[in-house]
């Protein structure tokens, strides 16, 4: 019978073609006449992916559902497949294609899995993600409260993209904790899309001929009428908050199918019905929340929180459709298929609990405690709308860890005065420094006075704007690792405070080995009840891709990604932040900002000083981990990255992710290092690198380095970025180069002799010091003959903007405050950065490459030119003194 079965079976070819043609077809409807580019894999190459679907391979299975693997693919180096099994319904061909067509369309978005392509040739459908940053999947048992948080501020998220971001919203319909992966963050990723349904334009609800998902989280009008409306997800996300989320109940979730319940004579449908009932009872109960919140999360948690407990407090009334929908939810006997009767049955309020929880969950995130207005929200029945959100009086808590530092008394208090004078900061605000060091609040402020100026350009009650701000400062001495100590800080701040919503900000100005004690005590000890916690993280985060991802573990075991601000003050710089709008609002520039007419760009650092006293610091690191993966990569990332979506945070930021992954990795031969040695000139006498008392005798730690990187997209491909980095030379500077190429056919080379390099043109952008923009053109010498000359077209900010350039710190702690990221480092661009240094780096240490010596106040080692002319390359700054 082996011939018949195989009569049975469909030709691969017709499997294929008719998928395809399907797929196409929703591509088309779903994306209003345009289709998002999807790669198709062959079989072959899915079964090479995945080791032929080996167990080890194996992330995530629901049996007789699909299973999720890992996998890598030539071109894309990390990637997951999901199988969708042959028992479940997913291998029908229009459930296939929606899916595919709804996660080609939502792929952008941080709260989905990015799609790449799809393997048609399987009888069981196969889908193919980027798994850059690894998932895995969901256990909610696993996950403690504040994880748990951020899980449905997530799921929030995405729900409210689904229905907001396209002409004809998508309702989800299926949700539930199988549907829903974590990657390495713990940023949750909605999937499977197979049940979407989109609202025709104009309408508010669409009728369905059967109810798909999980009938614990069902309203009892959407069985019995069909009727699909953003509500439907409205109503199970609230479902899924309470009973999944708070009361952490695993059971009765299957999935939802008529059949069983028609050969059950409603059996089912009578105990799924009993079960959701006793459930949304338990949320309404006036019991205590360690009675009826998950025994396994309590148990893990050990003790909760005066701040937890007020959170899940509010949490259960946002999930409890009991209360925001009382009339309606316990509707006994059968409904009328009346779409007008039933589109009334979920009144208003149940619609705005999911824009509620998405808009105002930054209320009741991890670094928050009770919302002031909760009492309100308790009372108001079914009329939850945003207006019961109120503000009350607010206080910021500035705390300096590493207040007796130099970093601290030269920048962050100095910063934090700027911002006082200028009225940038709250009007009740307190400062306080915490070191080991004993001070007093008086020799605190006697400490940091002397490095306190006002503007150039405002002097008007400078002294009394000193006064007010010092009468603000106070000192408290403690260990970093003492969570005793944070506690008695913590009361102190309360005392400042004076019971309003006070918010945090912690600023770490300490050694990184320090961070995580610090981050504990904080956060366990002295973490706002009722407001936000912030954490500023000063650099160097980690010396390679291990010790880096290690801290941002541990730091993530008490902060969320959100409260976490690694600053790179030169970010900050007047000049970088120009950058974008240099070439975003300016047509001239934009057309040019690419392979086609740029013929290199350098990025150039350099100090005229050495290490004077910290070379015991710098020698754990070097120039490369110090200035060239952090400072010089950052404006590289801002310089190459294509037009982002928005001027959000997150927009600007995976940007510049898609940059440092477009890169190759430093090779060493691209890399040249060197270290200066003690000269005399002018006769006076300049030590070496190793004459510093606090550097080893045989140190090879480069204080200069050059390298050359390139960057693998269409815009970039084949231009060289060099960066140039160095202590002890001729000129302290920082600036961006860019070289265009040379006018094909130019009629006028003969004036140039030999030397090309003179007739092209260059943008020059000096972040540092006299900001300033150039573009240096070729022009005639007026007179009589033809005699050429470079010119520079000069935007110098002394001259054009006479007020003070405010530093660094100042616009970088203002966004802080404000909760504006888009200048601080988000971990996956950190893990991207160092993943292009680390391997060069390890090479260098493991095969001990000797620096090249330059003399003090040169500049820097030959190596950099030669370095430079394999890629035909000058640098730009050799004719500047």
């Amino acid at each position: 019978m082996g011939w018949l079965r195989k009569k049975k079976e469909k030709p691969k070819s017709d499997r294929v073609a008719k998928r395809g043609a399907k797929l196409l077809e929703e591509l088309i409807e779903f994306g209003h006449g345009k289709s998002n580019p999807i790669k198709f894999f062959s079989a072959d190459e899915i079964r090479n992916a995945t080791n032929n679907f080996s167990d080890s391979n194996l992330v995530s299975r629901k049996e007789f559902y699909y299973h999720w693997y890992s996998g890598k693919n030539g071109n894309h180096p990390m990637i997951l497949i999901k199988k969708d099994l042959g028992l479940s319904s997913l291998f029908r061909v229009d459930l296939l294609s929606r899916d595919i067509a709804v996660s080609s369309m939502v792929s952008g978005h941080k709260n989905f899995l990015k799609l790449v392509g799809c393997c048609l040739e399987f009888e069981d459908s196969v889908k193919v993600y980027h798994d850059v940053k690894k998932h895995y999947k969901l256990e909610i048992s696993e996950q403690l409260w504040k994880r748990r948080m951020k899980i449905a501020e997530d799921i929030a998220t995405a729900l409210a993209y689904l229905h907001t971001a396209f002409p004809r919203p998508f309702v989800y319909r299926i949700l539930s904790h199988w549907n829903i992966l974590l990657d390495e963050d713990g940023v949750a990723k909605l999937t499977d899309f197979s049940h979407c349904v989109s609202i025709p334009e104009g309408e508010t609800f669409v009728q369905v001929e059967a109810a798909e998902g999980f009938y614990s989280y069902f309203a009892d009008n959407y069985i019995s009428s069909g009727v699909v409306s953003e509500r439907t997800d409205v109503f199970a996300f609230g479902m899924f908050m309470g009973i999944r989320l708070l009361l952490g109940n695993e059971s009765f979730f299957e999935h939802y199918r008529g059949e069983e319940e028609e050969e059950s004579e409603g059996g089912f449908d009578r105990k799924m019905k009993r079960h959701a009932r006793n459930l949304l009872s338990t949320l309404k109960e006036d019991r205590s929340m360690e009675e009826i919140a998950d025994p396994k999360m309590i148990e893990k948690m050990g003790q909760i929180s005066e701040e937890e407990l007020c959170q899940m407090k509010a949490f259960r009334m946002l999930s409890n459709p009991i209360q925001l929908c009382p009339r309606h939810f316990f509707h006994s006997g059968p409904l009328k298929p009346d779409l007008k009767h039933t589109k009334a049955l979920l009144p208003s309020a149940c619609e705005v609990r999911l824009r509620f929880f998405a808009e105002k969950h930054s209320q009741l995130d991890s670094s928050n405690g009770c919302a002031t207005n909760f009492a309100s929200l308790q009372d108001s029945g079914d009329q939850l709308t945003e207006e019961h959100v109120t503000k009350g009086e607010s206080t910021l808590s500035i705390t300096v860890v590493g207040a007796s530092g130099d970093l601290a008394k030269k920048k962050i208090f100095p910063a934090l005065f700027a911002l006082f004078y200028e009225g940038c900061l709250p009007q009740d605000f307190s400062v306080f420094g915490y070191a080991r060091t004993k001070l007093t609040h008086e020799e605190l402020r006697d400490m940091i006075s002397s490095t306190l100026t006002c503007r150039i350009d405002q002097r008007e009650k400078c002294g009394d704007k000193m006064e007010q701000f010092l009468k603000r400062c106070f000192y408290h001495s403690g260990q970093y690792n003492s969570e005793e100590d944070f506690a008695e800080l913590n009361k102190k701040l309360k005392e400042k405070e004076a019971g309003k919503i006070s918010n945090r900000l912690y600023y770490l100005s300490i050694p990184p080995n320090i961070f995580v004690d610090v981050v504990r005590c904080a956060s366990l000890r002295a973490s706002s009840e009722n407001g936000w916690t912030r954490v500023i993280v000063e650099k160097p985060f980690g010396r390679d891709s291990e010790s880096s991802g290690e801290l941002t573990r541990c730091l993530k075991q008490y902060l969320t990604e959100e409260q976490i601000f690694r600053i790179d003050h030169y970010l900050g710089k007047e000049l970088v932040e120009n950058l974008s709008v240099l070439r975003f609002s300016n047509l001239v520039f934009e057309p040019l900002w690419s392979r086609n007419y740029i013929r290199n760009v350098q990025l150039i650092f350099s100090e005229d000083f050495g290490t004077e006293g910290r070379g015991g610091y710098f020698d754990q690191y070097g120039i490369i981990r110090d200035i060239m993966q952090n400072h010089l990569l950052q404006i590289l990332a801002l310089f190459a990255m294509e037009t982002p979506v928005s001027l959000d945070a997150e927009d600007i930021r995976s940007e510049k992710v898609k940059v440092l992954r477009s890169m190759k990795p430093l090779r060493l031969e691209d890399v040249v290092v060197g270290q200066y040695k003690g000269h005399n000139k002018g006769g006076k006498t300049y030590p070496g690198y190793t004459d510093d008392p606090t550097v080893p005798n045989h140190s090879l730690t480069p204080t200069f380095a050059a390298t050359a990187m390139f960057i693998n997209n269409a815009r970039w491909d084949g231009v060289p970025f060099l960066m140039k980095a160095g202590k002890a030379l001729h000129t302290r500077g920082a600036e961006i180069r860019v070289q265009f190429r040379h006018v094909p056919g130019n009629l006028y080379k003969k004036s140039f002799a030999t030397n090309l390099d003179n007739a092209t043109n260059e943008l020059v952008i000096r972040v540092q010091p006299d900001e300033g923009i150039y573009l240096r053109i070729n022009n005639k010498v007026p007179g009589l003959g033809m005699r050429l000359d470079r010119s520079d077209l000069n935007l110098l900010y002394r001259s054009r903007y006479p007020r003070e350039i405010p530093d660094a710190y100042e616009r970088l702690l203002l966004d802080a405050i404000e909760g504006e990221r888009r200048l601080f480092i988000r971990s996956d661009e950190l893990d991207a950065a160092w993943d292009l240094f680390t391997p060069a780096l390890k090479e260098l240490e493991e095969k001990k490459i000797i620096p090249e010596l330059y003399p003090y106040g040169s500049r820097g080692p030959v190596g950099a030119h030669y370095l430079a002319s394999k890629y035909n390359v000058r640098w730009g700054d050799l004719g500047e003194a």
